[in-house]
């Protein structure tokens, strides 16, 4: 019974630490998921609403050499247009590449960019992934803009962490059922005992009723023998069979428990 309880202390708390676990970590790397995809999509909305391409934000101001930064969306910095990765592919109405802008990605040619282009625009979704791209697209007139965001190192990033923080969190559980289990006889160590008493106690309370038990049924016959059968008697001799069964009873009990057998299914049966 001991063992088994301690089986399921292990148990119920590892299942409430993987579970916890598991929801802060899900959260954690959904958030950072969310971040760099709407990092992304600020920079699509910035390059959409310029044809495809960064805004003038070289203007210097002669009087303290700053960089003007005002026409660059939230967010932005002077090196975001020189640090981001991106094509552009202008489709005509029939879906054929009229242009396609590859200045600004060197893994990328003109042929290739624009079969992802026409591939993306058969589909119905204005935006989305395209392997290691994410892209948006726009409808100028009878042309189709497609514009595509190389996020191959954000998403690196974002796996590396998701990696990492699954592999910490692995070892972390590693941990904690160590601890636990060393933890959890300390933890059911009342219960042990209680249990431990309560075996003690039906074993000695069995074991000091059969004394008085078997005097009273002895006094029981030699009244009987020297002033022969009455009610009272049998009534003495009646209480006293009962409280033998129920003697036995403990003893049997008590010799299940230490069997780690059923006694309740057991006892049911006897009566």
């Amino acid at each position: 019974m001991i063992k088994s309880l301690k089986r399921k202390f292990i148990v119920i708390s590892m299942f409430s630490v993987i579970l916890v676990l598991s929801v802060i970590i899900g959260i954690i790397n959904v958030a950072n998921f969310y971040s760099v995809d709407k990092s992304n999509d600020v920079i699509l909305d910035t390059l959409a609403e310029n044809g495809g391409s960064f805004p003038e934000h070289n203007k210097r101001d002669l009087s303290n050499g700053r960089i003007f930064d005002n026409d660059i969306g939230k967010g932005f910095t002077e090196e975001t247009p020189f640090e981001t990765r991106y094509f552009t592919v202008i489709l005509d109405s029939s879906g054929e590449v009229m242009e396609a802008k590859v200045d600004h990605i060197a893994a990328v040619t003109a042929e290739s960019a624009g079969e992802m282009a026409q591939d993306v625009s058969k589909g119905s979704r204005e935006s989305g992934y395209k392997g290691n791209y994410k892209y948006r697209i726009t409808t100028d007139g009878n042309q189709t803009v497609c514009i595509f965001v190389d996020c191959s190192s954000a998403l690196s990033n974002f796996k590396t962490f998701l990696f990492a923080s699954v592999l910490v969190s692995l070892l972390g559980l590693l941990l904690i059922f160590v601890l636990i289990v060393f933890l959890s006889d300390k933890a059911i160590k009342p219960v042990a005992e209680s249990y431990k008493k309560q075996k003690q106690f039906i074993t000695d309370a069995g074991h000091e009723l059969k004394t008085p038990i078997t005097v009273i049924s002895a006094n029981a016959e030699v009244l009987e023998i020297e002033n022969g059968e009455n009610k009272w008697i049998d009534s003495i001799k009646n209480q006293v069979s009962k409280l033998s069964k129920l003697t036995q009873q403990l003893i049997d009990f008590s010799r299940l428990l230490k069997m780690r057998t059923k006694p309740f299914r057991w006892i049911l049966l006897r009566m």
